[in-house]
């Protein structure tokens, strides 16, 4: 298996966010992919809200609600859990966000 690297863990925030470009595997879905630290752990979701597909970030790289609890859609404020990208609250409730499979290796975040 080939694992494509990321990001160095140090690059994203601590509680804060990256958007990272999409490996050729995923380039198709034309959507890049965000990156989320919160406390040790890191999480990997597709940069596509699942009620409109447009990307979530405000600006560049910034998905994280003002409570840095959730991540958030800048087109419709719909929040989303950091941990497995699950919509609590907005048009797409019940849905989720597209996870992408990674490991933390070493301080560097690989795609699997």
């Amino acid at each position: 298996m080939t694992m494509i690297k990321l990001a160095d863990v140090h690059s994203i925030p601590l509680d804060g966010s990256i958007a990272v470009a999409a490996p050729p595997s995923l380039r198709s879905s034309g959507y890049n992919l965000m990156l989320l630290r919160k406390g040790l752990d890191v999480f990997c979701y597709l940069n596509s809200c699942p009620h409109t597909g447009a990307p979530l970030d405000f600006v560049d790289g910034k998905f994280l609600a003002a409570d840095k609890q959730h991540i958030q859609c800048s087109t419709h404020d719909a929040l989303f859990e950091i941990a497995n990208g699950r919509c609590i609250s907005g048009p797409c409730l019940g849905q989720s966000l597209r996870p992408v499979p990674i490991q933390v290796l070493n301080g560097e975040v690989w795609l699997l």
